[in-house]
């Protein structure tokens, strides 16, 4: 509208100017002429002033326009973008294989999900059952996958509520266990505290507490025959008059223990050294090697044997360690005139009995214990491995081995 108008402006001032030269000898009608020529000029002004007041609308509209596509430009990308991230997680469901079967954790199948909701809604066309009917595949599915939120749902809080019930009782333990852990203490303390009122009322509690400690390092033989002679005691405390107690030095039990726990684990690591060293060596070996082999793992099979021999069995040859006893003993005491002392062989394995009394005792004779049994004069060993170490053979009683030697 104003570049036409502009452009009549324009005409009209081509015209003025032919006119102005064809006037240009009568004064009067030039100036009237240029009169209008100036008016021309003025709305040739106005009509600039209006088409550049056009453009800049036009301008301002344009970086609108432009704004609004960018915006626009950027929702697309942030669409695409989503798609894409959508894509791919579907791709990676689709491709997930979980470390359980679709049975264990999947969706219900239809049949168990129409049950299911039909027996919590109590209507059979409600919800997915209607679906079904409708073959709407898409929105059963939506509510196979709903029922599924809200049962993992309730899961979920079924397990906080198990997760908190597990640390109150935890925090019931700990506290239990705490007292329990201050329990020996205060128990320790009130023992002795009440050590004066034990020894005026005459209770043994201090002597039967250090037996039954001294009476677990004993040796499974003594520590059987202790229990039986104990419960008989306090069976029969009222019917006779006998004492049972544990003898000995219980530090060098203790020493005893801690000996025969290092050896075994001595015994335990080469056994385990030489298992590896037998199941490699035929790896590396070929065809022509294998005699080698095998000879090298008989080898090792004999050094195995010998060495858990040395540790857990000392050699019958020589007599120290043949008959050294047990550093604790079971001593009971029939009368004030009889005492019997149980030892135990270590090297022997058997239990010997020994007979005490105060010195030209009439009741007690030097031969009260031979011959209890027929042929038991006390020159022969109840154990046959005795015997057979005698032929340079000896059985180690703690691995069930056996190893042959000259003798």
């Amino acid at each position: 509208m104003a570049s036409k108008h502009l452009s009549e402006v324009l005409g009209a001032l081509r015209d003025a100017a032919g006119t102005l030269e064809k006037a240009a000898g009568d004064p009067a009608a030039f100036t009237a002429v240029a009169t209008d020529a100036s008016l021309l000029l003025l709305d040739l002004k106005a009509t600039n002033r209006d088409v550049l007041e056009g453009i800049e609308h036009i301008r301002e509209r344009t970086a609108a326009a432009k704004t609004g596509l960018d915006a626009t430009r950027l929702a697309l990308q942030n669409v695409l973008y989503e798609k894409s991230h959508i894509q791919q997680e579907i791709t990676n469901c689709q491709e997930f294989r979980s470390a359980f079967s679709d049975d264990q954790v999947g969706l219900c199948d239809e049949a168990a999900f129409a049950t299911r909701t039909k027996a919590a809604t109590g209507d059979a066309g409600a919800g997915g059952a209607t679906d079904a009917a409708t073959g709407d595949a898409h929105g059963l599915m939506l509510a196979r996958l709903a029922h599924e939120l809200g049962e993992r749902k309730q899961l979920c809080e079924q397990e906080r509520a198990l997760q908190a019930r597990r640390a109150l009782l935890h925090a019931g333990i700990d506290a239990r266990r705490g007292f329990l852990d201050d329990l020996g203490a205060q128990l320790a303390s009130v023992k002795r505290a009440t050590l004066p009122l034990q020894h005026t009322l005459r209770l043994p509690l201090a002597l039967q507490e250090r037996r039954r400690s001294a009476a677990r390092l004993l040796p499974p033989p003594l520590y059987t025959l202790y229990t039986q002679l104990a419960a008989a005691r306090e069976a029969f405390a009222e019917e006779g008059d006998f004492g049972v107690d544990v003898v000995g030095s219980v530090a060098d039990a203790e020493s005893l223990v801690r000996e025969a726990a290092a050896a075994e684990e001595e015994l335990t690591r080469r056994s385990a050294s030489d298992a590896v060293i037998i199941d490699a060596a035929p790896a590396g070996c070929e065809d022509g090697d294998e005699e080698d082999g095998g000879r090298a793992a008989k080898r090792a099979k004999r050094s195995r044997v010998s060495g858990s021999r040395g540790v857990a069995s000392p050699s019958p040859s020589s007599a120290a360690p043949t008959y050294a006893a047990h550093p604790l003993a079971v001593e009971l005491a029939l009368s004030p005139a009889v005492t019997l002392t149980f030892r135990y062989l270590t090297a022997l394995h058997i239990v010997t009995v020994e007979a005490h009394a105060p010195e030209a005792s009439p009741v007690l004779d030097d031969d009260l214990l031979v011959n209890l049994f027929p042929g038991d004069a006390g020159d022969d060993t109840p154990n046959a491995a005795n015997k057979l170490g005698q032929h340079g053979v000896v059985i180690n009683l703690g691995t069930r081995t056996r190893a042959s030697g000259t003798g």
